[in-house]
């Protein structure tokens, strides 16, 4: 008969409830948004293609990720890494869309310093969370 090790599927568990919780603010960031509206009487538009409210809400992975470190070591990587594939994908879709509108002039890049802000912010947290034995 086989033993797992304590807390193995408490650690897996908590990466996956991360991937999901991932996976739930991508999706809330890029649909609940209005996209490009035309102002009335002119040629003027508003381009919105990430609702930012969610987007910021999405730093409170970082729960998951540290409890799924404190877990194993492994595990909270795995979370950390999960969530950065995610939230990469933001940007990635920010500036498709943005160049799809024809609205682009270069600085919807930026938005993959936002992202890779939160991925190192992941990352220390997965690091820091590893408990001490």
């Amino acid at each position: 008969m086989t033993t797992r090790p304590e807390g193995s599927f408490r650690a897996w568990l908590w990466v996956a409830v991360t991937g999901c919780l991932a996976v739930m603010f991508v999706l809330l960031t890029l649909t609940n948004v209005p996209g490009v509206t035309r102002w009335p009487g002119g040629d003027c538009c508003k381009t919105e293609f990430a609702n930012n409210e969610w987007w910021l809400a999405s730093f409170s992975l970082v729960v998951p990720i540290v409890l799924a470190a404190r877990q194993s070591r492994l595990a909270g990587l795995a979370a950390a890494g999960v969530s950065a594939a995610a939230v990469w994908l933001i940007p990635v879709t920010i500036v498709n869309r943005y160049d799809d509108a024809g609205k682009g002039d270069g600085l919807e890049g930026l938005t993959y310093v936002y992202a890779g802000v939160q991925i190192l912010c992941f990352l220390v947290c997965a690091i820091a969370g590893v408990r001490r034995r």
